[in-house]
């Protein structure tokens, strides 16, 4: 790229980002008025600093900074971090956008958009002015988009690509000048996200990071840059966990099913074993709005209690885990007669009902939940499953300063307790940015139910997050959520070994997050979950320290005539596994790929693959079964 143009985008008080002609960045009058001398600061004439880590579109992992160096008080209207790729002479359908949507049970589903398609396009004698973007507000930061976005060019076979770690309120845009295709991303945009700054004499404002770079080899190639800056060598293995809340008790623990449960997962292989919802309330007492005290029931397990519970897990050799939704406190909770605990907006509390938000700039609300988790974790828990339930809204540059406040207590937790393990979970995987990755250990990916629709969203959390990261169910035997709250009982002889096999595949894919009810699973049924986990043992090492890819593209939900697959390799190794989920598409399915053999290893010896010069042919005759091989390349 040109060195001499800024690696971002500013506009102070009094100019917005753009203008009503044009909807894109490139009319920043501001910008162009910072200067450089050594490409690591910019300076503005208002007195306004931008400290960049690294000259030009270079990775990096350091976020940039704002200082005010002058004065006076200084509003920056819009900041944003952007990247850079010449354009050369291709044509619009030659330049491809690659993003990711995402919705409750619909994460990380994938999108390519070409420049025609999305009308960024020349239209006149002057510059371009139609860009494209994907926003966010509040702190459900993945629940629209997931922040990320690549531009290909299809000419050159150039790819560069930005991935963003907001704290709340973000946007991302591309466009073009100059020659060049731009990708930016804010988190301060007065105009889109009313999120204003405003900097005293000699304050300095810490950027969310960016990570970005260029390569050749399209989107995969971007997956796997992405996936080394995050990782900075081998990815750290993941246990087994056990969860007894999807397809399983659906937040009603028990002495009579967790009990089970427990003896089922043990058996099965699990390391960790984790309460989900419903551990905290009474038999026969009203659950309505009661979040935030996170007093264990006295009631439901038995006699030897929620504390029996804890210490039968360990001794069943598994780790104790416990859900937690630490953010939020219900209107009929104790907690909730604090008045001044709460975050504000117009003088009303954020939230209500079930869930309104505690503001984690108070010392008082950090020390109480901070004092819950020491109670629990000195009962044993060494794990725990913190869930985001609802959101904050549009709360403007309030809720960007709440959020991280909220970030720095999670961070505080962990320096507090080193060797307790975090689970991050926002309904699934719609707070999943990676800036909460960088506290947490592992991220739920979904609340998706259904087996059948779990393949897609595997594919799209594994470009976007580490594999060793990627918490994904597996269910077998499930039960489901409309038969559970119809009162129908499950019926384990309706599910055979290929529906486990099908399910259990997805959780291997990433870190294996187990579920459904296993104690109730048929003989063969528990064989075939036993022989996945161990399994997964055995890969989880490799698959850790390689590097997902899509062989035959990345397929959304409601594509159920393709077939979806899965490559993990590394360089270093002549090995390499291949997941291949067939849908509803044809039985033989042709994966372009290169290998010198091919074994099918779960189930062991079911299936035969055909390696040829340029494609492996695998052949599965009924449709939903799957199907892991171990290929040598």
């Amino acid at each position: 790229m040109n060195e001499n143009r800024p690696p971002f985008f500013l506009e102070l008080e009094g100019y917005e980002a753009g203008h009503s002609a044009a909807e894109s960045l490139t009319n920043s009058l501001q910008t162009a008025q910072c200067a450089t001398e050594n490409g690591q600061t910019w300076d503005h004439r208002s007195g306004l600093r931008i400290a960049c880590p690294i000259a030009g579109d270079a990775h990096a992992d350091v976020p940039f900074a704002l200082v005010n160096g002058g004065k006076e008080p200084i509003t920056v209207n819009h900041f944003s971090r952007c990247i850079r790729l010449a354009m050369g002479t291709a044509r619009p359908q030659d330049m491809l956008l690659h993003y990711f949507g995402c919705c409750w049970q619909a994460e990380y589903q994938y999108h390519c958009l070409s420049f025609a398609d999305a009308d960024i396009v020349p239209v006149s004698v002057h510059p371009v002015v139609k860009s494209f973007s994907l926003c966010s507000a509040g702190a459900y930061t993945t629940c629209t988009f997931y922040p990320f976005l690549a531009v290909e060019n299809r000419e050159s076979g150039e790819l560069c690509f930005l991935s963003f770690e907001p704290t709340a309120n973000w946007r991302i845009e591309a466009g073009v000048q100059d020659g060049y295709v731009y990708i930016a991303a804010a988190e301060i945009d007065a105009r889109h996200l009313g999120t204003a700054k405003r900097l005293e004499p000699g304050e300095r404002y810490v950027l969310p990071r960016v990570l970005c770079g260029i390569v050749c080899g399209g989107l995969d190639a971007a997956v796997k840059a992405l996936i080394r800056l995050r990782r900075r060598g081998e990815g750290k293995p993941f246990p087994v966990v056990f969860n007894d809340y999807m397809n399983c008790l659906w937040a009603q623990p028990c002495a009579e099913k967790t009990y089970p449960l427990i003896d089922a997962a043990a058996e099965a292989g699990a390391e960790v074993f984790c309460i989900d919802d419903g551990w905290q309330y009474e038999v026969g007492a009203d659950r309505t709005a009661r979040l935030g005290d996170w007093e264990y029931s006295r009631t439901l397990f038995g006699k030897e209690g929620f504390a029996g519970v804890i210490r039968y897990i360990r001794q069943k050799g598994m780790i104790p885990g416990l859900w937690l939704e630490m953010e939020v406190a219900g209107e009929n909770s104790r907690v909730y007669r604090q008045e001044d605990w709460f975050l504000m907006r117009g003088g009303t509390r954020v939230g209500g009902g079930a869930r309104a938000f505690l503001d984690f700039r108070k010392p008082a609300v950090r020390s109480y939940i901070r004092k819950k988790v020491r109670d629990y974790y000195q009962m044993g828990i060494r794990y725990i499953k913190n869930d985001y339930n609802d959101c904050i809204g549009n709360s403007g540059f309030d809720g960007i300063e709440y959020t991280r406040a909220v970030r720095s207590f999670y961070r505080e937790l962990r320096e507090e307790f080193p060797d307790l393990i975090l689970e991050n979970c926002g309904s699934g995987g719609l707070r999943s940015d990676y800036g909460m990755l960088r506290i947490f250990d592992v991220q739920s990916t979904s609340d998706q139910e259904i087996a059948a629709n779990y393949p897609s969203i595997v594919q799209g959390a594994l470009a976007m997050l580490l594999p060793e990261k990627a918490g994904i169910w597996a269910y077998p035997f499930p039960h489901l959520y409309d038969d559970f709250y119809g009162n129908r009982d499950l019926v384990p002889e309706s599910y055979d070994d290929e529906s486990v096999v099908y399910t259990m595949l997805a959780g291997m894919c990433g870190a294996l997050c187990l579920s459904g009810r296993i104690d109730r699973a048929t003989k063969t049924g528990k064989e075939r979950i036993a022989q996945g986990v161990k399994l997964y043992k055995d890969i989880r090492a490799f698959t850790a320290r390689s590097y997902p890819s899509f062989p035959n593209g990345i397929v959304r939900i409601a594509e159920k005539h393709k077939p979806v697959t899965v490559l993990y390799t590394n360089e270093r190794e002549s090995q390499a596994l291949l997941f291949v989920w067939r849908q509803e598409g044809e039985a033989e399915i042709d994966v372009p790929i290169s290998s010198k053999s091919a074994v099918c290893i779960y189930p062991a010896g079911a299936s035969q693959a055909k390696p040829e010069a340029d494609r492996l042919t695998v052949r599965l005759e009924r449709p939903y079964t799957a199907r892991l091989f171990k290929l040598t390349i």
